[in-house]
């Protein structure tokens, strides 16, 4: 397992951050459920829960380790720790180079908030072809935004080249490491200014949080504290904070699963006559195989595969599914599916690069036999 600083990852997700003799020798770090603390006997540097908490304090400690950050700050959202991040870089007429097919809800805020109030223009680029990056970037830009991995179409940007480029021309970076998380990728380590994850994937991994959290230097994390997340106030709640600690204990070992299942279900769809593609940085077919090998130490195990026979028998297996729950979020315990490109046009899926009758799987922590064996089933009525 990767060394954080000469530190086992396991024991900083473990140990890191929470020192019993802190908490009165507590082994589990206290809930302390309270806005305010009383100047009356000393708070030691608390006053409101808004702007700092002992219990939330912890994790960001343990978080900002995992990621070779020197701070970080919690969230009680991913969209409230991007939108965050990009306010502190973000004025009047800013220009933002973003990857192609980014999560929705950014996009949104791009596209329409941004533009809309402040005028940013936003350019997108295909995050697997670096030469169409230096053609968004040509016109300069204040901002570049990158996901460690495309969630919907799996292309994988050139973290280090980019992250080379936006020092030489003094730009900053934001990458959203969801993806990935600490356990495979640390985007501070190739240049980005800020990190980025929605918590409510596999941090948490339970399907109960909705959490995000940000990682930089300490003067960043510092005026975030104060202006970003204290002025907006979205700032987690303690016992949000507390769930994601819990989470935590078991991220190495349920990321490590999580890829050997997905994995295995990658190669079983690759080689099911049934099954027209599958799209898996894991899997030597991806045309970024070596980019992935080059900027990851591994996958979680988040994929996309197309049935043969179009989009009606695509729908049709979707529906015969057992064991998958059905619905838009992923990197929890549970295997879950969506299908993003079920009732897709034509134009968007030439403009989008999402094919028509594209599933994605959360391949969750269940024996993989069971769920290959619901695959076979479902296939067969297909």
């Amino acid at each position: 397992m990767k060394d954080c600083n000469g530190k086992p990852v396991e024991d900083i997700i473990m140990h890191s951050g929470e020192k019993s003799s802190e908490f009165l020798g507590a082994v589990n770090v206290p809930i302390y459920q309270t806005s305010l603390f009383s100047r009356k006997n000393g708070s030691k540097g608390y006053s409101y829960t808004r702007i700092n908490n002992p219990t939330t304090e912890a994790v960001e400690r343990k978080l900002a380790e995992l990621e070779n950050a020197e701070g970080a700050l919690l969230f009680s959202s991913g969209m409230a720790a991007i939108t965050s991040s990009l306010m502190r870089y973000i004025k009047t007429d800013s220009r933002i180079v973003s990857v192609k097919n980014v999560y929705l809800g950014v996009q949104m805020f791009f596209d329409d908030y941004l533009k809309s109030k402040f005028n940013v223009r936003t350019e997108y680029f295909n995050a697997g072809a670096y030469d169409e990056f230096l053609k968004a970037v040509e016109n300069g830009a204040d901002v570049i935004y990158l996901e460690t991995v495309v969630s919907n179409v799996f292309t994988i940007p050139d973290m280090d080249k980019i992250c080379t480029y936006a020092k030489n021309h003094d730009i900053k970076v934001i990458v959203d490491n969801t993806y990935a998380t600490p356990i495979f990728c640390n985007p501070l380590d190739y240049g980005a200014d800020i990190v980025v994850h929605s918590c409510s994937k596999y941090i948490n991994g339970h399907s109960d949080v909705v959490a995000g959290v940000v990682m930089s230097d300490a003067k960043t994390i510092d005026e975030l504290r104060n202006w970003e997340r204290g002025i907006y106030g979205a700032i987690i709640d303690p016992h949000q904070a507390w769930l994601v600690l819990r989470g935590m204990r078991t991220l190495t070992l349920r990321m490590h699963k999580h890829m050997e299942n997905g994995i295995k279900l990658g190669k079983f769809l690759e080689n099911h006559p049934k099954i027209e593609k599958v799209i898996y940085p894991a899997l030597p077919s991806h045309p970024q195989y070596e980019a992935g090998k080059r900027l990851l130490r591994g996958y979680p195990g988040l994929l996309c595969f197309v049935p043969a026979g179009g989009i009606e028998k695509a729908k049709k297996f979707y529906a015969s599914l057992d064991v998958p729950e059905v619905g838009p979020s992923w990197g929890g315990f549970e295997t879950i599916i969506n299908g993003p490109g079920m009732n897709i046009s034509q134009e968007r899926a030439e403009r989008t690069g999402i094919l028509r009758g594209q599933i994605r799987i959360s391949v969750g922590l269940e024996c993989i036999d069971t769920i290959i064996e619901d695959f076979k089933k479902a296939l067969e009525k297909v």
